[in-house]
């Protein structure tokens, strides 16, 4: 079993995702979201480092390549949310959450395996 708060964390970053949908669909511009961006930043940060410390404490293959994408992603967050305030177009960055999301499901058939073979108590609920 997946700990329960990567599960939640992802829950969290997909309702903050479908906030940012909605809100922009009622007119409102990045520069008035960007409290909900900031959580939503803030939410992948817990995700990706929670993932990154069981991939590192299972001595996974594929933690390396896991940081450098992690680090890329969160530049790129940066990168996408300023170019949507700079156009006034907050659609770039629901764009790039969008094609990150669906990334990062296809990820998750990769380190599945590793994330459950956890059994420390870190991030644990049972």
């Amino acid at each position: 079993e997946i700990s329960a708060c990567l599960v939640g964390s992802e829950m969290c970053i997909r309702d903050r995702i479908n906030s940012l949908h909605y809100f922009i669909q009622q007119g409102y511009g990045l520069r008035d979201l960007m409290p909900t961006v900031n959580v939503l930043k803030s939410y992948l940060n817990f995700h990706f480092k929670t993932e990154e410390g069981i991939l590192h404490a299972l001595e996974s293959p594929l933690l390396k390549q896991y940081r450098l994408d992690e680090a890329k992603i969160m530049d790129e967050f940066d990168i996408q949310c300023r170019l949507g305030l700079r156009d006034n177009e907050p659609q770039i960055l629901l764009l790039f959450l969008k094609d990150w999301w669906q990334n990062h499901l296809k990820l998750h058939k990769k380190i599945t395996p590793f994330l459950q073979k956890w059994e420390g108590d870190y991030c644990r609920t049972s």
